[in-house]
Order: structure tokens, then C-alpha cells, then sequence
């Protein structure tokens, strides 16, 4: 339904308005990884999200010109929906040299997308993110889109 919450100061949380079918939910908050959980019963009352430690990822757009804005996606493999999912996005305007920080990835090994129109990466790199680690030196080379 697109219904959003927060928690209380000890982590509790209620979803209200969750429909009769299983739901699909997200946590984030600054200085954790975000977390899903897919197919939650309905009306449960018992959830618990474990939000990870997450590391961080330095890079840069490589283009000729520099993009004066892009935004960068993360996607990794879901195994409850068994495929590639988006897992976490950053829109940057103006950056420096084109280069990007990306805090509070969660734990785990992801493919890349940049969002541009027009543009496209020339390959497209894979990494692994380690809880409290750094991925450093993320270069991504773009080509106009064919």
C-alpha cells in the first residue's frame, strides 16, 4: 500500500492499514545497512528486521563531459524474488571531478547502473561490500547510449 512508519526509540514498530496478503517491507536509518524483508504474513506481530553494519563505496563517473547530475544504483541478487532487484540508489548534482560516496550499502555483492539519460556504462562492475569496509576506487567509465 505504500504506508511508511517509524520506530520507537527501542526499535518497535506497527504497520497500519497492511492488507490481507502478504507484504513486502523496508528499514533504513542513517549508520545501518537497509534491510527487506519479502512476503511478510499479514497481520504479523512478531517481525523482526535486523538491520546490518554497513560499509561504504567511493567512486567516479568517467565521461567526457562530466554529467552535471547521474544517480547511481546498487542491484544485487533477491532470493525471494530469485533475480537481480534494485537495492539501494543515490542521486549527486554537481559532484567534484564527478566523484561519489555511497554510505550505508549493506553487506553483500552488487552490480551497478548509472542513471543518465542518454549515457550507459561501458561494462558493468561488481563488488563486494564488507560491513564496516570500504570499496574505494569505483570507476565508472560511461559511453553514450547506443
Amino acid at each position: 500500500t505504500g504506508a511508511s512508519t517509524k520506530s520507537d526509540k527501542d526499535g518497535r514498530f506497527k504497520v497500519y492499514g497492511q492488507e490481507a496478503i502478504p507484504t513486502n517491507l523496508s528499514a533504513q536509518k542513517e549508520g545501518l545497512g537497509m534491510v527487506y524483508l519479502r512476503n511478510a504474513p499479514p497481520h504479523s506481530t512478531d517481525l523482526v528486521l535486523r538491520m546490518p553494519t554497513p560499509g561504504t563505496v567511493h567512486g567516479r563517473v568517467v565521461a567526457d563531459p562530466l554529467p552535471e547530475s547521474f544517480g547511481v544504483a546498487l542491484y544485487g541478487y533477491d532470493a525471494a524474488l530469485k533475480q537481480k532487484a534494485p537495492l539501494y540508489s543515490r542521486f549527486f548534482t554537481a559532484p567534484a571531478e564527478g566523484r561519489f560516496v555511497l554510505p550505508d550499502v549493506a553487506p553483500g555483492t552488487y552490480t551497478v547502473e548509472i542513471i543518465l539519460d542518454g549515457w550507459e556504462l561501458s561494462s558493468v562492475p561488481e563488488f563486494t561490500v564488507q560491513a564496516k569496509g570500504i570499496v574505494e576506487n569505483l570507476d565508472l567509465r560511461l559511453r553514450p547510449k547506443k
